[in-house]
């Protein structure tokens, strides 16, 4: 992202001052009647693009330091780490090349305008230099907003999915103690008002549990099975969905979820019978709906509930509405009854965003990106209309002359644009739904990539470039055509 900000904008003030060298011709003339050399003209426009630059990094500096939490949050590092005589070669660098990129080109173009200029106007148009800078550009946004698109559609799949719990008002603390004393906790939980119901087990919901082998009925083990000894009313209290059997009641009762019956290959139903290896555990009661652990950064586990009187690590309950209220209230009281037990309970919702962090960090730099690219593209567009109609003025006024109207100066500068923006659009959508795609390879649950989405992103892409042409070309468009007569 950073590279494509980078290079978008480099591109863009390349652009903004070629669309300026027909209104500066003819002062670049005068310097040259006046003695300057070619390299007089060039060392002019590379101390202009210092003076811009250098302006440019105050302000960016300033933003910096004023967004400090916002940048360390999506970084997840201090910053000043960032800024250090170890590695403050690499923004300098970054500078450098900005300024020799942006300063070079434009200066050895203004610098070969011939001195004849001073006594006629200029009218090379530089198009090809131009279009291909539009072209770079529209390619980079579209680029940038394909893979905004995939970014917010995946982490919107991971909140909004299905975990195989009932995650709003349900929360979750943890801390050691003995089995009567957790017993206790529990029950004194259950008595609170804010409190629908409660229960305890040796692993929190989310993350890994104990593991073993699953082993088939022909000695092989075919997978690793996780399970989390809890209590009898766990399925309960978590909004676990039993589709098969009931709940546990008995010590050593076995609820196993839908993907160790698929493993085992149990087409007659699972409940009756017991798994393979595992002496702790009894006879299967029931079978639940997967429940996604791990989360969907990883693939669906087998899962395996023992009804166990010896948990005590983790508690879990189901909060009353409102939630946040009832959280506060029961925070509250656990820190003035049982202060010497450092329970603080925290919801399973902020876990689970826990969870996604670095992919949330992820659509925040991507929205941040498209947000500036999106500007600067924007910015160069505009500058270029401009260039284009006062350069073209004369012909619009002819055609206007000969009963052109209005909306077809405008279809002739917008078929103009269309010309870049079409492909170069498609083009940079295109690697970025292959660009996604890779992207999305780390994730056990991902989004469906329907090219329709990415088609979408393109059109509401030209259809912005396209608004900009018309808003900037319509005064143009609609002038008296005499005006523009008599100013050539």
């Amino acid at each position: 992202m950073g590279f494509a900000i980078f290079f978008v904008a480099i591109m863009n003030y390349v652009l903004v001052a070629i669309a300026t060298m027909s209104r500066r011709a003819k002062s670049i003339g005068v310097h040259k009647c006046s003695g300057a050399s070619a390299i007089n003209i060039f060392s002019m426009f590379l101390f202009e693009t210092g003076i811009v630059v250098l302006m440019s990094v105050i302000v960016a500096l300033f933003i910096i330091f004023n967004t400090k939490d916002l940048i360390e949050d999506l970084l997840s590092v201090q910053l000043s780490s960032l800024f250090t005589l170890e590695t403050l070669w690499v923004p300098m660098l970054i500078v450098f090349v900005l300024f020799i990129v942006a300063g070079v080109l434009p200066g050895r173009l203004f610098s070969r305008i011939p001195v004849t200029q001073v006594f006629r106007r200029y009218t090379d148009g530089k198009k090809g230099w131009k279009r291909s800078l539009l072209f770079v550009q529209f390619m980079g946004v579209s680029f940038v907003m394909g893979i905004l698109l995939v970014s917010l559609m995946q982490y919107h799949h991971l909140i909004n999915s299905d975990m195989g719990i009932r995650t709003p008002g349900l929360v979750e603390a943890e801390t050691w103690m003995s089995p009567e004393e957790a017993e206790n906790m529990v029950n004194d939980l259950r008595r609170q008002p804010m409190v629908e119901n409660a229960t305890r087990s040796m692993h929190g919901v989310l993350g890994e549990y104990w593991t073993r082998g699953l082993i088939d009925n022909s000695g092989k083990r075919i997978e690793t099975l996780m399970y989390n000894p809890c209590d009898k009313n766990y399925a309960e209290t978590m909004g676990i969905t039993i589709i098969e059997g009931k709940d546990m009641q008995n010590e050593g009762d076995v609820l196993v979820n839908e993907e160790v019956v698929r493993l085992m290959k149990w087409t007659d139903g699972a409940v009756g019978k017991r798994l393979n290896d595992f002496d702790k555990a009894g006879t299967i009661v029931g079978v639940f709906r997967n429940v996604r652990n791990t989360s969907f950064l990883y693939k669906q586990f087998p899962v395996a509930l023992v009804y166990s009187h010896n948990t005590s690590h983790t508690f879990d309950v189901r909060l009353k509405q409102p939630y946040d209220e009832s959280l506060k209230k029961l925070n509250e009281y656990m820190e003035q009854v049982h202060s010497t037990k450092a329970l603080e309970f925290i919801p399973i919702d902020t876990m689970l965003k826990e969870i996604y962090r670095n992919v949330y960090r992820f659509r925040n730099s991507v929205w941040i990106a498209s947000t500036f690219i999106l500007l600067i593209v924007v910015m160069g567009l505009i500058g270029y209309v401009n260039d284009e109609t006062q350069r073209r003025s004369k012909e619009i006024a002819i055609r206007k002359v000969n009963g052109a109207e209005a909306s077809t100066i405008l279809r002739l500068l917008s078929r103009d644009i269309l010309y870049v923006a079409v492909p170069s659009v498609l083009m940079g959508i295109v690697v970025s739904y292959f660009t996604g795609k890779a992207w999305l390879d780390q994730f056990a649950e991902t989004i469906d990539m329907n090219a329709l989405y990415f088609v979408g992103t393109a059109l509401v892409i030209i259809a912005l470039i396209v608004v900009c042409v018309v808003v900037r070309a319509w005064r143009i468009a609609n002038e008296n055509p005499v005006k523009s007569i008599k100013v050539e």
